[in-house]
Formats: structure tokens, C-alpha cells, sequence
């Protein structure tokens, strides 16, 4: 089994962290005093699962994540108007099992497409939104004022800021020359930054200042890879942002050393269980 193969298996093992903290606060929902933090700390394993998920290639996992985390946000914006039932709180049950189903085949290798998902999952975000209804802007603009009203690092906004950024980034840089490519690195840095100090993460700040700094010095032929480190790098951070793993923020990016007066690119592999939990 090469290295890639090993890293990707170690994410599938450590996401059963998220789909415990998950389970846990859908089990205290109704008894708890504070509701808001059992739904944030659901939002964000779930985030971390459909970041992660996605990164690694896991797209089914990271499609029913997704889903999940859509109903956490429809509940953190409406409660108290909308009643957790006992058959709300069984189904979200139901879909952290299928999260577990999920990361299960994806661990054997076993291949899972719409069909499989149309019939063993889509139910049940059916009858949730029979319940719930559909995310709508206007929550997620919620959302984002009532954290922005709160005296606390603003993550949604972090969160939605990074995520867009990183994705369309992602998109386009294939494209680039290698002098836009640099002039695009220098950019992205500049604007995740700024979500770093909306957020007040000093190492998220010094990550994308080390980036920034050593795109200047990174020989054509090793852009791409650097490019690719990056963005793994950045994601990883986020990821760890939306667990609330604040401790484990990296704060620059190693791997690009300075040799003979050209750059050379070092094998990154962080510990996934470091990084992501």
C-alpha cells in the first residue's frame, strides 16, 4: 500500500471521531440547556467529514455530509420555532448511520454511485425535509449576522469565505501561466488572510504569509506541486478551524527549502490524525 493510499485510509479511520461528536449532541439535543452548542459542534463534524471527505476523493462521503450539515444549519437558524420531534432527531440518527455505512464501503474499495445514494439515502433527507424544508439564502444570511453579532471568531464566515476561495481557486490555477499563477498565489494568500484576521487566527495569518513568501521563490517546474501543497494545506487548516482545533493550526508551510540558490520540494505528509482531529 503506497503512502497516498495509507493517508487516505487514516482519514476514513479518524472520521468516526466526527460521527461520534455528531451522534453525541443529536442525543443531547432535546435535554440540553444550550441547544446552540450541541447543533454548532454537530455543524462542524459534519463540515470537517464533507471538507476532508472531498479532499480525499470520498465524494459520496462528502455528499451525504454535506446534506447532514444543511439540516444542522435549518435547525441552528429556527429553533426554537421548530420543534425537535423525536422523528427529527431519529432520522438525523439514520444519517450519521449512513455516514457510517458510507465510510465503510469506501474503506473496501466498494464503489458508490447516485443509485446506491437514491436508494439507501435520499430517503431519509426526504422525510427531513418533509420536516424541515430546504436551506434557504436567507439562513444562511442569518447565520452569518448572528455570529457576526456575537463577541467570538466569526467561523461561519471564515468557513463560507475560505471554502469559496480554496474552490475556485482550485478551478482556475490549472489554467495559469506560471507567472499568473504566482501573481494568483500572492492574491489568494492576501484574501485568506484577511478571513484569518475577521476570525482572529494569528497561525492561519502566519500560514498564509509563508505561502505568500516562498511563492516568490518556487522554480516553474515545481509550481504546480507547490500550488497543490498549498491547497492542501489551507484545507487541512480549515478543516481544523470548523473541529475547533484551534492548538493544531499549522502556521507556515514546510517542505520548500532554499538549496543552490533554487527551491526544491520536500515530501509534505502531516499526520492526518494531527491535522484533521
Amino acid at each position: 500500500m503506497d503512502q497516498e493510499q495509507q493517508v487516505r485510509l487514516n482519514f476514513l479511520d479518524e472520521a468516526h471521531d466526527c460521527y461520534d461528536a455528531i451522534e453525541t449532541a443529536l442525543l443531547e439535543l432535546r435535554s440540553s440547556d444550550d441547544i446552540t452548542q450541541q447543533l454548532d459542534l454537530a455543524l462542524r463534524s459534519a463540515h470537517s467529514v464533507k471538507g476532508g471527505g472531498g479532499m480525499m476523493g470520498f465524494n459520496a462521503l462528502s455528499k451525504v455530509a454535506h446534506r447532514l450539515e444543511d439540516f444542522f444549519k435549518i435547525l441552528r437558524v429556527r429553533h426554537p420555532s421548530t420543534t425537535i420531534t423525536t422523528e427529527i432527531e431519529t432520522l438525523l440518527l439514520q444519517g450519521v448511520d449512513r455516514l457510517r455505512q458510507v465510510n465503510e464501503l469506501h474503506r473496501q474499495g466498494t464503489d458508490i454511485d447516485n443509485e446506491w445514494l437514491e436508494e439507501n439515502v435520499n430517503p431519509i433527507f426526504e422525510h427531513l425535509r418533509d420536516h424541515l424544508g430546504d436551506l434557504q439564502e436567507e439562513d444562511e444570511n442569518t447565520l452569518f449576522s448572528q455570529n457576526a453579532d456575537n463577541d467570538e471568531p466569526v467561523w461561519l464566515m471564515f468557513e463560507e469565505g475560505v471554502e469559496t476561495v480554496l474552490d475556485q481557486f482550485e478551478q482556475t490555477y490549472p489554467s495559469l501561466s506560471p507567472t499568473e499563477l504566482k501573481e494568483t498565489l500572492a492574491i489568494i494568500a492576501e484574501q485568506l488572510s484577511a478571513f484569518g484576521q475577521m476570525a482572529d487566527l494569528d497561525p492561519f495569518i502566519q500560514l498564509c504569509q509563508s505561502v505568500q513568501d516562498q511563492a516568490t521563490l518556487v522554480p516553474t517546474e515545481q509550481l504546480s506541486a507547490f500550488t497543490q501543497q498549498a491547497l492542501t494545506i489551507w484545507r487541512r487548516s480549515h478543516a481544523l478551524v470548523m473541529r475547533g482545533s484551534f492548538e493544531k493550526l499549522p502556521s507556515r508551510l514546510e517542505g520548500f527549502e532554499q538549496q543552490n540558490s533554487s527551491a526544491r520540494v520536500l515530501e509534505l505528509e502531516n499526520n492526518v490524525e494531527e491535522l484533521y482531529f
